[in-house]
């Protein structure tokens, strides 16, 4: 199993945050690996869509569980491998928020796994900045 988890704090609003995860179309905006992404119905557990990655690649998706303005998990299946993604906001006394993405790859071989996950969460840091400097702006 590989596991990963990164927190990052910003002074933007929690509920500007939630916009931008809530609107799949904006993924692609902070997140530097996504080139787009289709959801087929609302931003609620259950619903599915596709990642298109910038390598060409195409990532079906369902949203496991949301908790609508808090946290939301995405998981994926790759043959016997399911990666799960999670993204978790918490407002701060100061007014400021802090987000925190984990990455969850389990079902294959482990050093397959850990090669995935390296390369999965490579520029998770740089997304995340860059969440919470779009956030700031609207």
């Amino acid at each position: 199993m590989f596991n990963y988890e990164n927190s990052v704090t910003g002074n933007v609003k929690a509920e500007k945050v939630w916009e931008l995860y809530s609107t799949v179309n904006y993924w692609s905006r902070w997140d530097i690996e996504i080139e787009s992404v289709k959801l087929d119905s609302e931003f609620i557990t259950g619903s599915s869509g596709m990642i298109k990655i910038k390598n060409g690649q195409f990532l079906p998706f369902i949203l496991e569980k949301v908790e609508t303005g808090k946290s939301f998990i995405n998981t994926s299946k790759l043959g016997d491998i399911t990666i799960s993604f999670g993204h978790t906001i918490k407002s701060n006394d100061d007014g400021s928020c802090t987000i925190t993405h984990n990455v969850v790859i389990d079902g294959g071989d482990e050093s397959q796994m850990e090669i995935m996950g390296l390369e999965i969460t490579e520029n998770m840091s740089e997304s995340m900045k860059q969440l919470l400097f779009l956030s700031a702006k609207i």
